[in-house]
């Protein structure tokens, strides 16, 4: 009898292990089809207290993406102008432990004082709001001047310009909260495989020595610390006087190289070359490259000749090797 109750313990142990093994492939194995090409995947989830969820995210090098970001749905599928859209599942709010925000011990090497910081470039997408709110473009120049747009990402317009110069006590502490996020943001862990729904950010901090400090991903997987320094910055645009817009404007983003490749090799957008434009188009477009991120005015006739280059919504162009994409924004009348 006891051997028997021993064999029956271990037939249900065995079946134990083997429903776990089956779920954890299920829930941790992408989708066939999925991977660096960054086509989107589908969550799949094993139950109401799943801890596992797989996904890929498209990426259309619109950030410096270190965590898992999502927006709205593009409409043009691969020629997609945004990030792609994923409903997280509500399994993820329900993790006791964030994988993309474990913190590490020790600081990032090679830390820079505020007082180093030269240049802010910052952008902020809210995303989790019951009624739609502007994206903000902040830049903190090393005069103290600054420049910020409010605009309608997917509907590619501007809503208000901003410009004024800062005081020096509002220049340091922006250049402050923006070391900090940098600081926070060195010290994640960034997972890929698990996503977390929130606000996006982009930042660029510029130093007087070395090359610039980069975060971006979502707001919501930052420390709180950096969280609130992120609320300072995107509404730093209310130091400034509100100015009048230009009639249109160009942005610029870069396309990784991996998906450059991608999408040449599949020819479905029309590229340029820089050099071919016309003299002062292409005076107009390296400027745009060279700034990225950056809202530069332009005359209704450049906006136009500009658009005749458009593919699927956006100018896209490539320069000694490198992609850029141009979104062309158009002001209120």
């Amino acid at each position: 009898m006891r051997w028997l109750k021993l064999g029956r313990v271990a037939a249900c142990t065995i079946l134990f292990l083997y429903a776990g093994i089956g779920f954890t492939a299920r829930a941790l194995t992408c989708p066939p089809g999925t991977g660096s090409q960054g086509a989107a995947s589908e969550i799949e989830e094993g139950g109401p207290d799943s801890d596992a969820a797989s996904l890929i995210v498209k990426r259309a090098g619109r950030y410096p993406l270190n965590l898992a970001v999502f927006g709205h749905a593009s409409d043009h599928g691969d020629a997609s102008r945004s990030l792609a859209t994923v409903e997280a599942q509500k399994a993820l709010s329900r993790r006791k432990s964030r994988k993309q925000v474990t913190r590490r011990d020790s600081q990032a090497p090679g830390q820079k004082q505020a007082t180093d910081v030269t240049e802010v470039r910052f952008v902020f997408s809210p995303r989790q709001r019951e009624q739609p709110q502007d994206d903000v473009s902040l830049t903190v120049r090393p005069d103290g001047s600054a420049n910020a747009v409010l605009f309608d990402y997917y509907g590619s317009k501007v809503v208000a310009t901003y410009a004024g110069g800062l005081t020096g006590a509002d220049v340091s502490r922006l250049r402050l909260r923006a070391k900090e996020i940098l600081e926070e943001f060195s010290k994640l862990e960034h997972q890929s495989d698990v996503i977390i729904e929130g606000d996006l950010f982009s930042l660029s901090v510029h130093f007087r020595s070395g090359s610039p400090g980069t975060a971006g991903g979502v707001v919501q997987g930052l420390p709180p610390s950096a969280r609130k320094a992120v609320e300072d910055l995107s509404v730093a645009w209310k130091l400034l006087r509100k100015t009048q817009p230009a009639d249109g404007y160009v942005r610029s983003s870069i396309i990784e190289s991996e998906r450059l490749a991608l999408l040449l090799r599949e020819g479905k957008l029309r590229f340029t070359e820089v050099q071919t434009l016309p003299p002062d188009l292409r005076l107009v477009v390296r400027n745009a490259i060279t700034n990225p991120s950056e809202f530069l005015p332009l005359s209704r006739a450049r906006l136009e000749e500009l658009r005749r280059y458009s593919s699927f919504g956006e100018v896209y162009v490539t320069d000694k090797g490198a992609g850029f994409s141009l979104i062309l924004f158009t002001s209120p009348p």
